[in-house]
């Protein structure tokens, strides 16, 4: 009893959000730890990292260009050199990576708001873990890797609101890796650290406290130089396709509707992944969930302001300003979405996101419903609707019939393989 007195608290809170990744790890490593799709390029590429090629550049784009750096690359690559190069490697060193992040978000959020703030750290990036799938704690997909970095880069966004030092290193570091893995990242980071930064400085803040982690993580981008020409030519590469590309976007509005879907009760962090969420295409909402959170924004700022000096929660006042950031550099963030090219230079991509599923691998108990569905899509900006419509009713008449009536898989409440499942949608059609 006495042991437990001296752990400290946010490290207690810690080891028990570590268990659910050791026991994803234990069953990725029995289901037989299979490196496929992208997994198996990240593979190749922490090899070349353990090996001496030295990467320059992050994951490659089937939009033509790869992810902005490579540092995540040489993280992992001493996991490769323990495993000897075998597939279980990447699984150890993407779960070792998962528990590191945990320490650090519950010790972050410990030091701002107490065990609360701890708890609440780690609560989200278990929801998170949760929401994706089993075994997302451990599995080597960037946009996997990239999230657990962001939700520390937020809560250390907190902590430099209220000019913690240790949150502005934690901050530009988690950030600039976070936007290596995944250049989605750019416009959140970016705007939301910049404002977070001017209220540093604006509530008394010392400049160099801002410019010394800048530096370090300006840094953190050294790989550049291992190959500049073509670091050069991928930066040039991201800033056509992100700025000056002629392909055509969601835009604000639908943009709005997808935020407006991530503040509902259906969204996919707090009811589990939807079937929408196997073709990859971002699920929208009426706007009043975001219009709602607007006007709840609206009034806490104001009640915030209003506070007298001194109070309790007039501390929350400074967060105001990075609250209003977040929301406006995650709606310019979905914006420029785009998933067909309908002009024909480049093939379109119709495929499932759900991944390779290795836990299941060879189990065959595996949705097809995906793929399937990637399909009907594909058929559709192919010029055929009513082929693609029959395949989607095929679909959606064998869902309806039930898991009593219909062969389906276990994730959806069934008994059946993933081929009785296929053989009866194609019957369907």
């Amino acid at each position: 009893m006495n042991l437990f007195k001296r752990v400290p608290r946010w490290l207690l809170i810690a080891t028990i959000g570590i268990v659910p990744v050791v026991i994803a790890l234990v069953n990725s490593l029995r289901g037989g730890a299979i490196l496929v799709g992208d997994r198996a390029v990240f593979a190749l590429l922490v090899k070349d990292a353990a090996t001496g090629s030295f990467p320059s550049v992050g994951q490659y784009s089937w939009h033509g260009w790869n992810h902005p750096g490579a540092l995540i690359f040489y993280v992992f690559a001493p996991f490769h050199w323990l495993s000897g190069g075998a597939a279980w490697g990447l699984f150890v060193g993407v779960a070792v990576y998962s528990c590191a992040l945990l320490v650090a978000i519950s010790w972050l959020g410990y030091r701002l708001r107490g065990i609360w703030g701890s708890a609440l750290g780690v609560a989200a990036l278990l929801a998170y873990w949760v929401s994706v799938g089993r075994i997302a704690s451990v599995d080597a997909w960037t946009p996997y890797l990239a999230l657990p970095l962001f939700i520390l880069f937020l809560l250390a966004v907190l902590g430099v609101t209220e000019r913690d030092r240790p949150s502005m290193w934690m901050m530009w570091i988690s950030g600039a890796i976070a936007v290596q893995v995944h250049v989605g990242y750019l416009p959140i980071v970016g705007l939301v650290g910049l404002v977070a930064c001017i209220v540093f400085w604006w509530t008394g803040g010392n400049q160099r406290s801002i410019t010394r982690p800048l530096a370090t993580s300006i840094l953190l981008f050294v790989p550049y130089v291992f190959d500049l020409r073509q670091s050069v030519r991928n930066v040039g590469d991201l800033a056509r396709y992100f700025v000056t590309a002629n392909e055509p976007t969601i835009g604000f509005s639908r943009a709005l509707e997808v935020m407006s879907f991530e503040m509902s009760p259906q969204a996919t962090w707090l009811a589990g992944p939807s079937e929408v969420g196997l073709i990859g295409e971002a699920p929208s909402s009426s706007l009043i969930w975001f219009i709602a959170l607007v006007v709840c924004l609206c009034a806490a700022t104001v009640w915030v302001w209003r506070s007298s000096e001194g109070s309790l929660r007039r501390r929350f006042l400074n967060s105001a300003p990075v609250v209003w950031a977040l929301l406006v550099a995650g709606t310019i963030a979905v914006a420029p979405s785009a998933s067909i090219n309908p002009e024909g230079k480049f093939p379109s991509l119709f495929e499932p996101v759900h991944g390779s599923a290795p836990d299941i691998y060879g189990k065959k108990i595996a949705n097809p419903i995906g793929q399937i569905w990637s399909a009907a899509l594909m058929l559709n900006h192919l010029g055929y609707p009513e082929a693609g419509q029959a395949v989607f009713n095929a679909i959606e008449k064998v869902l309806s019939a039930g898991p009593g009536h219909a062969p389906l898989t276990p994730d959806i409440g069934g008994k059946a393989s993933t081929e009785d499942l296929g053989k009866a949608i194609a019957a369907a059609i």
